[in-house]
């Protein structure tokens, strides 16, 4: 078998760690921290659906740790680019929603985060849609 095939775990680990350095690095000028905007960007596709997702479903969705997500958005809330509200539906959950502040910060990253992604992610050439469906089904 491929050596590399054999640490293809360890590789996908580094890489994934050296695109969060870079999403990092686009997102500072912005306040924004990697997790905080994966789940803003979570939070505001959900919206378009026309959802309120809880905390828990944010998680889910964007497949992130229930504590990482938690803390993430206390630091967003507090920040005033999201607003947690009680459910109707489950008062025991906080229905989540992007504020317009939130809407801006987004505005500002996206095409800060898309610059740093075309040039990292250019060495997939014509796999990249491949990569991407991976990435879906598994998460």
């Amino acid at each position: 078998m491929d050596q590399d095939l054999d640490r293809s775990g360890e590789l996908l680990w580094r890489a994934a760690n050296a695109w969060q350095r870079r999403a990092a690095g686009a997102l500072r000028p912005i306040g924004l921290g990697y997790v905080q905007y994966v789940l803003l960007e979570g939070l505001a596709t959900l919206a378009v659906a026309g959802d309120r997702p809880s905390q828990a479903a944010l998680a889910r969705h964007v497949g992130c740790d229930p504590m990482t997500a938690s803390q993430a958005l206390r630091t967003l809330e507090r920040r005033r680019l999201v607003a947690r509200r009680r459910d109707a539906g489950d008062p025991r959950a906080m229905a989540l929603t992007v504020t317009s502040l939130g809407e801006a910060a987004l505005a500002r990253a996206r095409p800060a985060l898309g610059a740093g992604a075309s040039g990292f992610f250019a060495s997939l050439g014509p796999e990249a849609p491949a990569f991407a469906e991976i990435g879906r089904a598994h998460v």
